[in-house]
């Protein structure tokens, strides 16, 4: 097949793909049928299908990787396409002839553990893991907390321009930039040596009808594909070509000069069978392609292990870095403490909702008045990252449905006005020592579940728990200080 063609194809599809990734997390809007398909766009993500038990997108993936290798990875998946923009800095100006790629040893045993914790995190509902490796969850979540706010600022958005809280914005920012810089410098690391996804697929894309081969017969031992593999996947040595961790991005065979490589289902078949194999210390017999080999500069050793230590390093402290709210002077008040935080309406149950959400963000990005923000202790630890229910901040819209009318996973299932109405999420629970007796909880309910009842400290607030959903507009409007009279306890 034409190379040129193929990597053109590729390139086009690449970008009309990050562009609609990013553009159902920055525009924001009201109508229930876009929503719809913002929501089915982040949908054909493959970890997000696979947490929402989407088994039609999960296999159909399966299928096409089975057939025409990772094109997910090159064309689809967000983080890829990121990555691959980064890795053009090392191609520009002096860096040109420089730094060429080398062939490396693939880090099976990293690969292979990492999605032996995906999976069993997947299985018992520890979040925390596929959270922090989920290729397009890492991707969503930084253009929510960076790129979004300053779409806000350029178009005079401003409601628009509160963003997550500050580990989320700290998390993702890190993230991304190691991943970068990763890219910038070795290629496709993340890919072939910590992303779940790519992980799993590459276990198939060995196996793809469709690959990558190489025609011994024409090689000229130029090493010009293997200096431009972002996978580090072509061996020259043995003139093969790694389909685990190749990403079928084509730049290889758009640089042979002598039509030695292709993108085919046929494998080569040597003329003269003169390529052999090194095994246990026996040599093998002296080849004119020999002498053109040990011409050839010998592929360079990089130490990833260093690099992917300090990635998860850089990447797992700030969740465990939170400063607590600041303690205001003593004034007689209490401190409310909820035993569970608010998740969003439309959660089937609290504990569905955590096991399935992945944290990208698409939730928050479109709720209009900012209430929700990315979670840090708020459901522990081991769930950081999911949207919490922040009434301190902003109220709930009431006719408002976007989060659960977004979510690619089904950690929150669509709402439509009418059911939110009726969809308890939380309860409000009264602080009579923190009360100043204003009244402007009763006032604000939507749903009258509040009355100012005479008592031995003055005029208190009684809650109907029968009536009341946990909206939040008590305690966003409660003028008390330093501590609200009223806030909402969640409910299991």
């Amino acid at each position: 097949m034409n190379g040129k063609i193929l990597k053109m194809t590729r390139i086009v599809v690449a970008a009309v793909s990050l562009a609609l990734m990013t553009a159902i997390v920055i525009i924001s809007t009201a109508d229930t049928d876009t929503q719809h398909v913002i929501s089915r766009v982040a949908h054909i993500q493959i970890l997000p299908a696979a947490m929402s038990l989407s088994m039609t997108v999960f296999v159909s993936w399966l299928i096409v990787t089975l057939i025409l290798g990772r094109v997910y990875c090159s064309a689809v998946c967000p983080m890829g396409i990121f990555q691959d923009i980064c890795s053009r800095s090392r191609r520009l100006g002096r860096n040109r002839d420089r730094r060429p790629y080398r062939y490396s040893r693939p880090l099976t045993y990293t690969r292979n553990l990492t999605l032996a914790l995906v999976a069993v995190a997947l299985a018992t509902g520890i979040s925390i893991i596929p959270v922090l490796l989920d290729p397009y969850s890492i991707y969503s979540r930084f253009i929510f907390n960076y790129v979004r706010p300053l779409y806000a600022l350029a178009t005079s958005t401003a409601g628009s321009v509160i963003t997550g809280a500050t580990a989320g914005i700290v998390i993702s920012g890190v993230t991304m930039a190691v991943i970068g810089w990763l890219a910038a410098r070795n290629g496709r690391t993340f890919c072939n040596s910590l992303c779940p996804v790519g992980s799993m697929l590459g276990l198939i894309s060995r196996h793809s009808y469709m690959r990558i081969d190489i025609n011994t017969d024409r090689c000229i031992q130029c090493h010009k594909c293997e200096h431009v593999c972002k996978a580090s996947c072509i061996d020259l040595t043995d003139h093969v070509v790694d389909g685990s961790r190749c990403v079928a991005c084509f730049d290889c065979l758009t640089v042979c000069p002598n039509d030695a490589i292709h993108y085919t289902p046929n494998r080569h078949k040597l003329s003269i069978p003169m390529m052999q194999r090194i095994s246990n210390g026996v040599s093998r017999p002296a080849t004119s392609l020999d002498a053109s080999a040990d011409n050839a500069s010998a592929p360079r050793r990089i130490d990833r292990r260093k690099f992917l230590a300090l990635g998860i390093v850089a990447a797992a402290t700030p969740t465990l870095l939170r400063a607590d709210k600041a303690v205001a002077r003593a004034t007689g008040g209490k401190s409310p403490h909820p035993h569970l935080a608010v998740t969003p309406p439309g959660a089937p149950s609290r504990q569905q909702f955590l096991t399935r959400c992945t944290g990208c963000g698409l939730c928050m990005s479109h709720c209009p008045t900012g209430v929700l923000k990315a979670s840090v202790r708020e459901y522990g630890i081991i769930h950081i990252l999911h949207p919490v229910m922040d009434y301190d901040r902003a109220r709930c819209d009431w006719e408002c449905t976007a989060c659960s009318q977004v979510c690619p996973t089904t950690a929150l299932l669509p709402l439509t006005s009418e059911t939110k109405h009726r969809t308890a999420i939380g309860l409000a629970t009264v602080v009579p020592e923190n009360c100043v007796h204003c009244g402007r909880c009763a006032r604000s309910c939507p749903v009258h579940a509040i009355e100012m009842l005479d008592a031995s400290r003055g005029r208190l607030p009684a809650v109907d728990a029968d009536v009341c959903i946990g909206c939040g507009t008590c305690q966003n409007v409660c003028p008390a200080s330093p501590y609200k009279a009223i806030y909402i306890e969640g409910i299991e």
